[in-house]
């Protein structure tokens, strides 16, 4: 899935700041319209692939997936993107249908996110021109961030979280800017995808103490600020100050938006020790 990746993962963390997340709990009763969740159903799985056509897929597709299989990003960052992404998905799903239908169905959410991702990985592979491969890992990877999202969901005082967040926040407008042009001129890049890898970091955290955490880093090592593809391993921990707050101001309004981000991303009071050699 190489640079959709990131993409994917800032699409579906979206809607889930929007909603934020409730205390101690997953589940939360119908709120809005259904017609709104059949909508965020239909940009899922109709308008998100036709954009992803237009952009990344815009030469055809008709090659035989199955006999295109092949992995390009063997660093380990990559399959924790991949990883967070089963995640999103799955959260995403289990939101509509919670949130716009007043249903509890944790299973749907995960098939319909197996679906989502799996498709990508077959319209990949698809691609004329053969410039990508369907990934065993990369699909293995997907498999493994809906299943963790499951155990989330039937054990959620499990200390344990996935999260993004930057690594280098002075290369942060290498990010921002590749993302636009993803966007907007996915044919002239600045920047590679590489490049957004280095500037990125994704962790692996456990939470002895409810606002401490410590725990694992993954990023991809850059020289002059261009990314390379050797991986990039760290030692991360500190104070979850977005839990904190979301405790602390509890009966605010924005106390579930800052739960949703301390789950999901590394916006906190924190230092990372990266092994460089």
């Amino acid at each position: 899935m190489n640079r959709r990746i990131i993409v994917i993962a800032i699409i579906c963390l979206s809607p889930l700041l929007i909603k934020g997340e409730e205390i101690d709990s997953l589940v939360t009763y119908k709120q809005g319209s259904p017609v709104m969740g059949i909508a965020w159903l239909g940009l899922e799985f109709i308008g998100g692939p036709l954009w992803a056509y237009s952009q990344w897929w815009q030469d055809g597709i008709g090659k035989n997936p199955f006999k295109n299989i092949r992995g390009q990003e063997p660093y380990i960052e990559d399959k924790l993107w991949h990883i967070h992404s089963g995640v999103m998905f799955a959260e995403f799903n289990y939101w509509v249908f919670n949130f716009y239908f007043g249903e509890d169905k944790p299973f749907l959410a995960m098939s319909l996110s197996f679906l989502i991702l799996t498709g990508i990985e077959l319209m990949d592979a698809s691609e004329i021109t053969g410039k990508w491969g369907l990934s065993i890992l990369d699909q293995l990877s997907n498999m493994a961030g809906i299943g963790f999202w499951y155990a989330k969901y039937k054990y959620p005082k499990i200390p344990v979280d996935i999260r993004v967040g930057f690594r280098d926040y002075r290369r942060s407008g290498i990010f921002f800017e590749r993302m636009w042009q993803v966007s907007t001129d996915i044919k002239h890049q600045t920047h590679s995808r590489l490049d957004s890898y280095s500037a990125l970091k994704v962790e692996i955290i456990v939470r002895p103490k409810r606002y401490l955490y410590i725990g694992g880093a993954c990023s991809l090592k850059d020289t002059n600020g261009v990314g390379t593809e050797e991986d990039l391993f760290g030692i991360t921990g500190g104070f979850d100050i977005s839990l904190w707050a979301a405790d602390k101001y509890r009966d605010k309004c924005f106390s579930k938006y800052l739960r949703t981000i301390s789950r999901f991303t590394t916006f906190n009071i924190s230092y990372t020790y990266w092994f460089k050699n």
